[in-house]
């Protein structure tokens, strides 16, 4: 996942995509039943709407997605059946991850990061957003 500022210093996420990954889907020539056809476009759907906090990144990346697809032999009739299907789930699971969630506590916020220069500039940054970044977890 990317993790970026907006212009108006909002933290935000993107889908990560490797410059390696062919983004080679299932061909729907292979021997599998029909539902796991289905099955890796409903989840691949999935895995890009929760990786995007923007709608119009999301859009993109769905559309990317759907591109890919098509050129592995999947209907777009399909695609956009599953598609509403896919954004309804990914709230449901959203909405019940949120529920689910344990109490508060005052554990520090860590990750990992690769070492960089401006490490330290980064600590400050995720240091004087706290407030915020705890309202995401």
């Amino acid at each position: 996942m990317n993790i970026y500022l907006s212009s108006d210093g909002l933290i935000n996420y993107k889908l990560y995509k490797k410059e390696t990954d062919a983004r080679l889907y299932l061909q729907t020539d292979s021997f599998h039943p029909k539902h796991v056809f289905n099955s890796v476009v409903f989840l691949q759907m999935i895995r890009v709407i929760q990786r995007n906090s923007q709608e119009s990144t999301c859009i993109e990346d769905l559309n990317e997605l759907k591109s890919d697809l098509t050129k592995s032999g999947h209907r777009e009739s399909t695609m956009d059946e599953l598609e509403p299907l896919a954004v309804q789930r990914a709230i449901e699971q959203d909405l019940y991850e949120n529920l689910e969630r344990a109490p508060e506590t005052t554990q520090k916020l860590v990750f990992s990061v690769k070492f960089f220069r401006e490490i330290g500039d980064l600590k400050k940054l995720v240091h004087s957003m706290k407030t915020e970044i705890e309202h995401l977890c």
